[in-house]
């Protein structure tokens, strides 16, 4: 068995956070096998450049390591970070694989096909959207708002996604854990260091 982390699958939307006050890039699955939204903070961020199949664990601590100036990064840390990417589907793994077996089953026989953007390309009303349909405009113009309406409304899900996961975070859960053991003080030193502080999972 090989001791390579699986690496990042390949389609997943990566960009900056929207929020000021969360800086790091998030993650997220454009053809939802997962809902997760996932913020990683930015002192995790040149761990993402190593998750190609072909490196260890260590070499993921390593990096970070020097990354942050030479403050150590606890190994229990990288395992819990790199666990947390299998477990939500964002890692070419066995998680992922039965994750998207199982939605492709769910769709194969779900007795209704739901509009996956109903309510924010266009609208979830059918007689408003029969009204747009039959609306006589121009076809740029309408592509035109369109793709604005798309990229409003993809903004304002994307930062209200973030924001929930942000305040779920504060409120128990993380995306990026702690270890369960060691001196607590210890830890949130650390966290400090490299961009992970924040609340932990109970």
């Amino acid at each position: 068995m090989s001791d390579n982390v699986p690496p990042l699958r390949r389609g997943i939307d990566i960009m900056p956070s929207p929020l000021a006050e969360s800086p790091g890039l998030i993650l997220r699955d454009p053809f939802r096998y997962t809902q997760a939204v996932l913020l990683i903070p930015s002192g995790w961020i040149p761990a993402l450049a190593l998750l190609n199949g072909s490196s260890t664990e260590l070499e993921l601590q390593e990096t970070l390591t020097r990354a942050s100036g030479g403050q150590f990064v606890r190994r229990e840390d990288v395992q819990q970070f790199v666990q947390i990417l299998r477990n939500h589907g964002f890692l070419e793994s066995e998680e992922f694989h039965r994750l998207r077996d199982a939605r492709q089953e769910e769709f194969r026989h779900a007795p209704d096909r739901e509009p996956t953007h109903a309510g924010s390309a266009y609208s979830a009303d059918a007689d408003e959207l029969t009204r747009q349909v039959a609306a006589d405009e121009p076809r740029q113009e309408a592509a035109d708002a369109h793709r604005e309406q798309v990229g409003a409304d993809d903004r304002g899900e994307l930062e209200d996604a973030v924001a929930d996961q942000i305040a779920r975070h504060r409120a128990g859960d993380q995306l990026v854990d702690e270890p369960a053991r060691g001196d607590e003080q210890d830890r949130e030193k650390q966290r400090d260091r490299h961009g992970l502080s924040g609340p932990r999972r109970r």
